[in-house]
């Protein structure tokens, strides 16, 4: 398992499918995010009223890692409108449509042409310590007939992220890896953010996700 801090490199994956996601409206998605387990509760991350893009410091935020731009050349990135970082935004803001600069783009705007024949696609979730999901990606809203924008591409991530959350037990977590447990005195949802979703083949698409240390360690 391979993680850096502030490194624009990428995480792989995939297996079980799940069926085509809604274009967002964008409304709110599961707000529920975790299982309560056997683990004890912590102080929330995010302790004040600022947008959540602007409490972390981006030297800290950590991103984790498996391949390159090399391997996968094409990207949709995603970069905040408020505080210091210049990359990732929050899942707390992305599940509103909001806190992204340019959010009304079609994504056709920042990939080849030859990949528009795709109305839907694969998006691969991998998270340290725990097996990779795989889910239906929508790329073409069936209502207008046109590519999806930034904002609502941004949307599905976060819903997939947050079922992916959800379905993992306690088990499913590997001990013995030097991943990041979701769940109760775990990773906490506001501190997420997705910096980039990218492709090589404009159909299977993986995701670079951010972790903002917890406000206790950051030294």
């Amino acid at each position: 398992m391979q993680y850096q801090y502030s490194q624009h490199l990428y995480a792989s994956g995939g297996s079980m499918r799940h069926a085509p996601y809604p274009i967002p409206n964008i409304a709110k998605s599961n707000q529920k995010f975790y299982r309560p387990h056997h683990r004890p509760a912590r102080a929330p991350t995010q302790v004040d009223d600022r947008p959540a893009d602007h409490w972390h410091d981006p030297k800290n935020l950590l991103s984790i890692n498996y391949g390159s731009k090399e391997q996968f050349p094409y990207s949709i990135s995603f970069q905040p409108l408020w505080g210091p970082c210049k990359y990732g935004v929050a899942l707390l803001n992305l599940e509103n449509g909001q806190g992204m600069k340019q959010g009304e783009a079609k994504i056709s705007e920042e990939l080849p042409p030859i990949f528009a024949r795709y109305p839907t696609g694969t998006l691969i979730i991998d998270w340290p310590g725990y097996r990779q999901d795989t889910y239906i990606l929508t790329l073409v809203d069936p209502a207008t007939r046109r590519h999806v924008t930034r904002a609502q591409l941004g949307a599905q991530v976060t819903h997939y992220f947050k079922e992916f959350a959800n379905t993992r037990q306690p088990s499913d977590y590997d001990e013995r890896s030097e991943g990041f447990y979701l769940g109760v005195d775990g990773v906490s949802y506001d501190q997420v953010r997705l910096s980039e979703v990218y492709t090589k083949d404009g159909h299977t698409f993986r995701v670079q996700f951010g972790l903002v240390p917890h406000f206790l360690s950051v030294q």
